[in-house]
């Protein structure tokens, strides 16, 4: 595409990409887009098939629904994630993982999404894994998803259940009720726990690390099974991970 048409076409695919995003798991139908572009139907339409073409977009068969493609999940992943931030964090990754024995997470939000950035396995012969690295869910899904929940303005809170409250319901989120409840709990703590919400028999305990750059949000978290996990241990294990959370931040800002 060249020339002004052309400049036009790239900016409004673009902006269409963007709605795209703000939807999540659930996707974007045609009429959300046709609406907040305010470009005719006929329009948007083709512009969608061109990014399904190259493989930016895809289409829901059954909902007809529309989702960015994994690629650019992928680049999302780049443009936030670079390897240093990984690579800084990572000793502390296995600090945590060593103290505790169980499995340590690196979490991030994106946009609507969680995403799993890093994990590293403790010693305990029994494993609790909840998200392989790269894995995008629904936010909500998790104990870091409480801590970044908590975050939010409750205007925004209530946008975020009415777009992930159908994907969450997959992990055992029935009404976004127990959800806003979990997140309320959250922001008394400072810290967000997690009851078999995607595995059963799994306990997960998650803190925020405070960047100094505010995006992305950052969370470590452990995962172990339920029987591990008295109320006293959970405390023992938030202590742990406040403690490192802290040495990240300092990192991060240098």
């Amino acid at each position: 595409m060249t020339g002004p048409s052309g400049s036009q076409s790239i900016r409004r695919a673009a902006q269409m990409m963007k709605i795209i995003a703000r939807y999540g798991s659930d996707g974007a139908r045609l009429s959300d887009i046709v609406r907040q572009t305010r470009v005719t139907r006929p329009t948007v339409h083709r512009i969608l098939r061109a990014l399904i073409d190259e493989d930016l977009v895809l289409q829901n068969e059954t909902t007809r629904r529309y989702h960015l493609d994994q690629v650019i999940h992928q680049l999302a992943l780049v443009a936030f994630r670079p390897m240093d931030i990984v690579a800084k964090l990572r000793p502390l990754l296995v600090e945590l993982a060593r103290d505790t024995r169980d499995t340590a997470y690196l979490m991030a939000m994106s946009g609507y999404d969680i995403v799993c950035l890093d994990r590293i396995d403790g010693d305990f012969p029994v494993r609790a894994y909840t998200f392989e690295i790269g894995r995008r869910s629904p936010l909500g899904a998790g104990a870091a998803s409480l801590v970044f929940l908590s975050l939010l303005s409750d205007s925004e809170l209530e946008r975020l259940l009415e777009v992930n409250g159908p994907a969450l319901r997959e992990y055992g989120y029935q009404t976004v009720e127990a959800l806003r409840t979990n997140v309320i709990k959250a922001r008394r703590r400072g810290v967000g726990i997690s009851h078999g919400r995607i595995a059963a028999g799994v306990v997960a305990v998650s803190v925020l690390i405070p960047n100094p750059a505010a995006v992305p949000f950052l969370a470590f978290s452990v995962a172990a099974v339920s029987g591990r996990m008295s109320k006293e241990r959970v405390a023992e294990v938030a202590k742990l991970l406040l403690k490192l959370s802290a040495k990240a931040s300092r990192i991060l800002e240098s």
